[in-house]
């Protein structure tokens, strides 16, 4: 049995869990489209491309290599003025803990573009960002 993929697949439950609240109709592309999962992407009926990874110890994922993998696949899968091709790309990654920490979520991170990040600030309710603890010396 895979144990890499088994957590990998365990990560794309967990995000599609976690993104219900905002997305109530998120699944994993392996229940819902063949075509996305073919183009590498874990969860459809969201607003973004998410690939989810876990399972490693050291050799982190590259975000540009899977952005470029994702991008490469939806080009031959979709055609050019699909809406696809405007959704931001996130790498979702899970490493394994180091040895006597088991499972923390702190270990998991979301990668994404430059962009992406300050297009998701710039859009703050600014209500919110007030509230936000800030670091001061």
């Amino acid at each position: 049995m895979n144990t890499n993929r088994n957590k990998g697949h365990g990560l794309e439950r967990q995000v599609a869990s976690d993104l219900k609240v905002l997305f109530p109709y998120v699944q994993t592309s392996r229940a819902a489209s063949r075509m996305a999962d073919n183009c590498a992407i874990d969860l459809v009926h969201v607003p973004f491309l998410i690939q989810c990874k876990a399972g490693y110890n050291n050799n982190r994922p590259k975000y540009e290599v899977e952005f470029d993998k994702v991008d490469e696949r939806i080009k031959q899968h979709f055609p050019k003025d699909h809406v696809v091709h405007s959704l931001p790309f996130l790498l979702i990654h899970k490493p394994n803990a180091p040895k006597g920490h088991g499972r923390k979520e702190k270990y998991t991170q979301v990668t994404m573009s430059y962009a992406y990040f300050n297009w998701l600030l710039s859009n703050l309710d600014k209500s919110v960002v007030e509230k936000w603890p800030v670091f001061n010396i």
